[in-house]
């Protein structure tokens, strides 16, 4: 083989084994408050995920809220923020009761299941300068109905 073949062969090689400089997905300072039934919550761990059926892509965000149910997303590599546009957005509370197969609750859940999970969970627009308050109302859980202010 040539020099110049296998130099070339070696330096398509490298490229094919570093990338081609995939671009990291722009994101957006995303901050807000969670609220149950117009009560601060407490730690609710919070994650927006682009919302692929609206044609959004990027890496998920999330947050766990503090003591006055604020949160500041991070995405998944802990950058700061999320990608703009729409998102699903689930809830966890993360002081849920968790007794073993068989035991009773002591005190009922927060969150009802359905907030838990992508088919259950709420929709939220993303964009700059806008913050996102959500006030999960839990005579609403059925019908999957939330209340966000400023959107």
């Amino acid at each position: 083989m040539k020099p110049f073949t296998f130099s070339l062969f070696a330096l398509l090689g490298l490229v094919l084994v570093t990338g081609c400089g995939k671009q990291e997905a722009e994101l957006i300072p995303v901050s807000g408050t969670v609220k149950i039934d117009g009560v601060v919550a407490p730690n609710i761990l919070v994650r927006f995920m682009p919302d692929i059926m609206e044609k959004n892509t990027g890496p998920s965000s999330s947050a766990i809220t503090n003591e006055k149910g604020e949160f500041t997303l991070k995405c998944d590599d802990q950058r700061d923020g999320a990608v703009a546009g729409n998102h699903v957005v689930t809830f966890v509370d993360m002081d849920e009761e968790r007794p073993a197969q068989g035991e009773e609750l002591t005190k009922p859940p927060r969150i009802d299941s359905i907030w838990t999970t992508a088919a259950g969970g709420t929709r939220v627009t993303v964009t700059a300068g806008q913050p996102v308050n959500i006030d999960l109302k839990h005579s609403d859980l059925a019908k999957g109905n939330v209340e966000r202010d400023g959107q």
